[in-house]
């Protein structure tokens, strides 16, 4: 089942400045065809259903990847903070796999759990519409 049409998908240019960062982050611009266009779908809808430690979003599959992303992007850090305020820091840590150690030093696992948490939160408001 296709979640996004095409046209969709190219409507998501006119976007806010986060996903239309998010896009350019995982390599796909305004210009692209739509051979390309497909393709974005599909990694979105791949992330949708499956999330990114399946390996589906190949622009964040390393930690450096996902640790380069982090630096680039304030926002990752800004929705965390959200996400702890509403969880606690228990939940967080569990929710994400990680030691009070990684969430307190910011490791490059808490990094990697954190783009990927963004990355799946933005894809879900894509393809739900909020």
């Amino acid at each position: 089942m296709t979640l996004l049409s095409l046209e969709k998908t190219k409507a998501l240019w006119e976007k806010d400045y986060e996903i239309v960062n998010l896009l350019h982050e995982l390599g796909y611009s305004e210009d692209d065809d739509d051979e390309d266009l497909e393709a974005l779908r599909n990694e979105l809808e791949a992330i949708y259903n499956d999330g990114c430690s399946s390996g589906c979003c190949l622009a964040l599959t390393y930690y450096s990847d996902t640790t380069a992303f982090y630096e680039r992007n304030e926002e990752v850090a800004e929705h965390i903070e959200c996400v702890a305020q509403e969880v606690g820091l228990d939940m967080l840590c569990n929710s994400f796999d990680l030691t009070y150690g990684d969430v307190l030093t910011c490791s490059k696992y808490a990094k990697n759990a954190y783009v990927w948490a963004y990355v799946e939160n933005l894809v879900r408001i894509i393809i739900e519409g909020e």
